[in-house]
């Protein structure tokens, strides 16, 4: 049953009447519930029990003001759909009771914050809807519960140290980039990755030589070489 019992807070607007008594309007409430049907677009939900403070008037023309606000309690059943991952809207028809001498039967509209849901991994996504419900704590994640890697270098965003990584660029576990011969090209793009320490290299990692006579810079005793001499 885990995420199907819980509790909301939010306002309501609702109306009824029963005599002289005219229910006009709620304030904040606290729900409790249980869902009987759960979608990710919506809930239904029988019962709910909430309380909070209504406003009500009394005799046929007489208005109410912020003086007129009285606590009351009410039981009843509802739908809310889902605006956001714990905001909703919703509607619903409820026995109200603590304004009249008898319950008043009421129909209303919404607009609340749900909480209580599982949610095992904690990333804010209900285990309900969570197609990755073993995420690893502080990562970032999408609307399905799912970890974003943005730089794919298989270090998940929130646990990634260096999120900017180039493709194909290896990284330890932390996600920065390796570069075990220190030339400066990491490795993964490095095609040389035993270059010599303190050796110039080109943009992949390889010795540089300037006068592409075959010989690397370090170690060419003509350094100008012609082009095409032999």
């Amino acid at each position: 049953m885990c995420g199907k019992f819980g509790w909301s807070a939010g306002a309501e607007i609702c109306s009824a009447n029963h005599g002289d008594t005219t229910l006009n309007a709620a304030g904040g409430f606290g729900a409790i519930y249980l869902d009987v049907v759960r979608s990710k677009r919506f809930v239904v939900r029988v019962p709910r029990i909430f309380a909070g403070f209504v406003g009500k008037s009394e005799g046929v023309s007489a208005g109410w003001s912020p003086e007129k606000f009285v606590p009351y309690l009410g039981v009843g059943a509802g739908i809310e759909f889902f605006i956001a991952p714990q905001v909703f809207f919703g509607v619903g028809a409820d026995f109200v009771y603590g304004v009249a001498e008898k319950p008043l039967i009421t129909a209303g509209v919404s607009l609340g914050y749900r909480f209580g849901f599982c949610d095992r991994d904690r990333d804010w996504v209900d285990d309900e809807f969570d197609r990755c419900p073993e995420t690893p704590r502080h990562t970032v994640v999408d609307e399905h519960g799912c970890a974003l890697d943005s730089d794919a270098d298989g270090v998940f965003d929130g646990l990634d140290r260096c999120p900017g990584t180039p493709l194909a660029a290896i990284v330890d576990s932390l996600g920065c980039p390796r570069d075990s011969d220190g030339d400066g090209v990491y490795d993964g793009v490095d095609r040389c990755d035993n270059t010599p320490p303190d050796i110039p290299v080109d943009t992949t990692g390889c010795p540089r030589d300037s006068d592409h006579d075959g010989v690397p810079d370090y170690v060419d005793s003509c350094a100008n070489t012609p082009e095409g001499a032999i």
